[in-house]
Parts: structure tokens; sequence; C-alpha cells
């Protein structure tokens, strides 16, 4: 049975292609976690921190598939509820 995260992430569904109406409105924070590990990766020294990152709106879709391609595959793992 999939799991309820405790804590979400904002995402704004902005994409370089285009925006898309189905993206979620947030992630599971521990996907959060991992997609913060690629902008890292590519900021180093410059990244923002996480949390203020959720301040200001999240990471967009573009940003998630671009620093954790797998992400939509994480997902399969977590149910929902709608507000």
């Amino acid at each position: 049975m999939p799991q309820s995260p405790e804590r979400t992430f904002p995402v704004y569904s902005w994409h370089r292609e285009g925006r898309r109406p189905n993206w979620p409105i947030s992630i599971p924070w521990t996907l959060a976690e991992s997609v913060y590990d690629g902008y890292v990766a590519k900021f180093g020294d410059h990244a923002v921190p996480l949390e203020d990152i959720a301040r200001l709106g999240g990471f967009s879709v573009s940003e998630i598939e671009d620093y954790c391609p797998n992400w939509m595959k994480q997902l399969e793992n977590y149910s929902f509820d709608d507000p």
C-alpha cells in the first residue's frame, strides 16, 4: 500500500515545453531532497538552502526533471489526498 508523506514540498507547474495542468502541486519532502542533491551538484556553494526554495515556491517541473530524472518513478510509492 502506498505511504502518505508527512511533509510535502511545493512544485510550480512551469515547464520549458509549456504549462501542464496535470503536474503535481507538491512532492514528498524526501523526493525534494533528492532533487536538491542534483541542484547542489550544479550550483555548489551558490545553492540556495532547500527550506528557502520551498518558501519561494519550490522547484519547477523542469528543474525536478533536470536534477532528478527518475522522479515520476519515485512518486509511484506515494498517495496524495486531495485537500
